[in-house]
């Protein structure tokens, strides 16, 4: 019986083809679902990271502190690792400075003040930063002092009007004259003790009357030389 050789069996070129083009979709559409996902998952992981730094930038975010019997610089290097935010400030003016504070439950603000209590520093929080400072030191303004005003008369022995008599308080610059009525008016200052009047005139003799606590008004008579 005569052999015949084995006949190879082979697809034609256009299946080949559509067959590579198919398998090349498939994998293509599997790759982009796979991008598609990681982006999700990557984006989801952003979102809850800045959720966490939003959390953790929160100046209502309660704090505990325990600095007993250290510097300032030490107490702010604590807070600026629990609550990210960078403290400046000028370590010239935190020399001589400790702090002994236990601090349980309590904002930074709530924190800071305590820390600062009864220190010449204040703070200023800003999204990044705690930024210490003195305090600046306020112009010393004296208070007015609280005055009384006095009214009276200078006569005569006769008790004739006397114009133009000068009436000082003793002791200070502060006087005034007669008007033709011989009555007068001063301001002076309120005090806790007695005062004094001299009534000085021409051809007559100085006179000297003191003055009551809280009393105003005031009749002086005044005498020839």
């Amino acid at each position: 019986m005569p052999i015949h050789p084995e006949k190879k069996f082979s697809l034609p070129g256009e299946y080949v083809k559509l067959f590579n083009h198919k398998v090349m979709n498939f994998l293509c559409s599997i790759l982009i679902k796979l991008i598609i996902k990681m982006r999700l998952i990557c984006l989801v992981m952003l979102l809850s990271l800045s959720g966490l730094q939003a959390k953790v930038w929160s100046q209502a975010t309660l704090l505990e502190l325990n600095a007993n019997n250290v510097s300032m610089v030490e107490a702010f290097r604590q807070l600026q690792k629990k609550t990210q935010l960078k403290f400046v400030f000028n370590l010239e003016e935190l020399q001589g400075y400790t702090v002994n504070v236990n601090v349980q439950e309590k904002t930074l603000e709530e924190t800071l003040d305590l820390l600062f209590e009864g220190k010449p520093l204040q703070y200023e929080i800003t999204s990044e930063h705690v930024i210490i400072s003195r305090k600046p030191v306020m112009p010393f303004v004296p208070q007015p002092l609280e005055t009384i005003e006095i009214k009276g008369v200078v006569v005569d022995e006769n008790g004739g009007a006397l114009p133009g008599v000068t009436v000082m308080v003793k002791g200070t610059a502060i006087g005034t004259a007669t008007d033709v009525d011989g009555k007068f008016t001063l301001k002076m200052p309120k005090t806790n003790t007695e005062q004094v009047l001299i009534c000085s005139f021409i051809g007559m003799k100085t006179a000297e009357i003191k003055l009551a606590k809280g009393q105003t008004n005031c009749k002086v008579t005044m005498e020839e030389e």
